[in-house]
């Protein structure tokens, strides 16, 4: 069996800003420690594995904060999805599974949102590349796209788990 996660990383923000959103939201979710402007949220209902409901949360944060939201969703390994809002619009949609997804614009969006710099060439390529494990493709993006590396893999129900207890960005994370 692969890995079953969900996350969704809000562009601009701060955790603060990202838990009273949650709240507001009335979601479950542990909202962890913002890197470079950039706030991971693991949402319970996310978990669940349905694109919609990653796509609808994706889309409030974005329109409510007038920011990027990016959400990853990985299904056993098999499926790699990122979806892509700004300010309230739905950008793109990225799904790879293992022979890989051949989008220049979705490398673009994602390297808008999370790291401008990058080569948006080699985001692309990271997104094509065959590979038979999806979390291998969320771990070279996350490295591309300078993301944390505790982060790969992590979601929801993991970290209610207490699988992510170990890494010192735990004592970080608030649940809502």
């Amino acid at each position: 069996m692969g890995n079953f996660y969900t996350q969704l990383w809000i562009a601009d923000s701060d955790a603060e800003t990202c838990v009273a959103l949650m709240k507001d939201l009335g979601r479950r979710s542990v909202v962890g420690p913002s890197h470079r402007h950039l706030t991971p949220i693991f949402d319970g209902q996310c978990e669940k594995q349905d694109p919609g409901e990653l796509d609808s949360l994706g889309l409030t944060a974005s329109a409510r904060l007038g920011s990027w939201a990016i959400g990853f969703l990985n299904h056993d390994d098999d499926l790699f999805l990122a979806r892509i809002f700004y300010r309230g619009e739905e950008r793109k949609h990225i799904s790879a599974g293992m022979m890989g997804s051949f989008d220049t614009s979705g490398a673009r969006d994602l390297c808008s949102a999370l790291h401008p710099r990058t080569a948006t060439f080699l985001v692309a390529l990271a997104l094509i590349r065959p590979r038979l494990f999806q979390i291998g493709r969320h771990k070279r993006l996350a490295k591309l796209l300078d993301l944390p590396e505790w982060t790969v893999g992590a979601g929801y129900r993991y970290i209610m788990k207490g699988e992510f207890n170990d890494y010192p960005e735990s004592e970080a994370f608030v649940r809502t």
